[in-house]
């Protein structure tokens, strides 16, 4: 038997079989009201970050061309520490998986909230940013973006525009 692998050893406990698609980092001896509250709690901070969803992506996202478009990056693919819609939203600049036929999946893209540039797969986006659905800081990013800012490149560009903001 795996060491790993604990069976229960007494009236209070329960064997949870381990799970690759899920990590479960807090077991609870409570009443399930409690631990109901507890859950209720979480969500309603989680939905306070103002996350994008696919409500906010155009239907069918999977099927369009990405390049040029702003993309939501998936809240399974962030850290915690970076649930932000300035983290999740991306302009994809170009890779093989911005088309949706091709066979490589990776996309450069940068991130609209600090003009980071980073590879992602197709699969780590939930979809295509519906246009009314961009907040006006996105706009001017995505803008500043697609203008070169005047020959400056990467991260230079990104703190002139927070300085001025």
């Amino acid at each position: 038997m795996d060491a790993s692998v604990r069976q229960p050893s007494g009236r209070n406990s329960h064997y949870i079989p381990s799970d690759e698609m899920h990590n479960c980092c807090f077991a609870a001896r409570s009443h399930s009201a409690i631990l109901d509250g507890f859950i209720s709690h979480y969500r309603k901070l989680v939905m306070n970050l103002g996350m994008f969803d696919q409500k906010q992506c155009e239907p069918d996202s999977s099927d369009l061309d990405y390049t040029g478009k702003v993309l939501v990056l998936s809240l399974n693919t962030l850290k915690e520490e970076y649930w932000s819609p300035e983290n999740q939203l991306r302009l994809a600049e170009s890779g093989f998986g911005c088309s949706p036929t091709a066979r490589g999946r990776s996309i450069l893209c940068v991130c609209l909230g600090d003009g980071e540039q980073t590879r992602w797969n197709r699969n780590d986006f939930i979809g295509v940013l519906k246009d009314e659905c961009l907040p006006d800081w996105a706009r001017e990013s995505q803008a500043v973006s697609a203008s070169g800012a005047g020959g400056k490149t990467g991260n230079a560009v990104w703190r002139n525009v927070i300085c001025h903001l």
